[in-house]
């Protein structure tokens, strides 16, 4: 199948933060590292498409069944003009291979075991499973593991975030030697490091800005873009250093997108420099604040247009990371 259904949520409902241990809570880092793409891809690709309904049948941290149910009539009847080609193409021929009659729905399994992700595509005709596809991709969790040998950090109050980063291949020195903490990052890069905490996931829709066909980062930008963290349409400016500001906001998209209930934690700050911002900006920085990831710059001033160090980026990444959720 499609790789685009690599990647949604394998959530037990809805998750919230933990401020207390809890032998049951875990760290969004275990929960990221099984975020998987289907819950969202499929019911947005072909929940679009006239005659077919989407139903999560089973939706846990480690196994997920969806099934596509598809109105034969009602599909062949409506235009698919602006529809992705190939999904309905992919309906067009289980429908053109199956009697008349015969009730019509496709079946996708996911599942985790332990370090690999297994998806089945099922073709279900009056109840019946025909067809069986099953994809193995091993999770890249343990891929781009290093041993870190940063000289220029040692000093860093971010030092152990950045070590810790650098051996789950989220983040990457400068050289083999230095990390340059100092260093503004770019929008690119952040979208690069923050698309790596979740691993095997890949966009499902195309790229809707104009400048990123040469951008190394673009397959992580357009992920994010699918999961509703991006956007800024029709350019992204990749090129551009990232502001306090806008790094609070992705940071927001990226735990609703993991499907955590951040609805009860309050968005206040007591920043005054925040005030001339947009709402979802204010409550952004409010929220991380609340939740200690992103400190001001003095007690009443957070610095929303400045440029985010990597240092800064590194130390959170690594904070939202070790969350304790449940």
């Amino acid at each position: 199948m499609k790789k685009w259904m690599q990647g949604a949520l394998l959530g037990a409902g809805l998750l919230f933060f933990s401020t207390q241990t809890d032998a049951n809570a875990m760290t969004l880092h275990e929960r990221a590292e099984v975020f998987t793409g289907e819950t969202i891809a499929i019911p947005t690709l072909f929940g679009a498409i006239p005659g077919v309904t989407v139903e999560i049948a089973m939706n846990d941290r480690f196994k997920q069944h969806i099934i596509v149910h598809i109105d034969r009539a009602l599909f062949k009847s409506t235009s698919h003009e602006g529809l992705p080609e190939e999904e309905v193409a992919l309906i067009a021929l289980v429908l053109a291979s199956t009697p008349e009659h015969a009730k019509v729905a496709l079946e996708f399994e996911s599942y985790i075991v332990q370090n690999e992700h297994i998806f089945k595509t099922i073709l279900v005709v009056d109840q019946t499973k025909h067809i069986s596809d099953e994809e193995r991709t091993e999770l890249a969790r343990y891929k781009r593991i290093v041993n870190p040998q940063f000289t220029d950090i040692e000093a860093l109050e971010s030092r152990e975030a950045i070590l810790r980063l650098a051996r789950l291949g989220i983040v990457t020195g400068t050289t083999s030697q230095t990390f340059t903490p100092n260093a503004p990052i770019t929008r690119a890069q952040f979208s690069a490091m923050l698309r790596r905490t979740i691993p095997n996931t890949e966009p499902f829709l195309h790229s809707p800005f104009t400048d990123l066909e040469t951008a190394w980062t673009k397959e992580d930008i357009v992920t994010l873009y699918s999961f509703g963290i991006v956007k800024g349409l029709p350019v992204f400016n990749p090129g551009n250093s990232i502001t306090r500001s806008q790094s609070a906001v992705m940071i927001k998209r990226y735990l609703q997108a993991l499907d955590l209930d951040i609805s009860t934690i309050a968005t206040t700050s007591p920043f005054i420099d925040i005030k001339d911002l947009a709402l979802e900006n204010q409550e952004a920085i409010g929220l991380m604040y609340q939740l200690g990831i992103i400190k001001g710059k003095s007690p009443e001033h957070f610095d929303p247009h400045g440029k985010l160090t990597r240092a800064q980026m590194a130390k959170i990444l690594d904070g939202i990371l070790q969350l304790s959720i449940h």
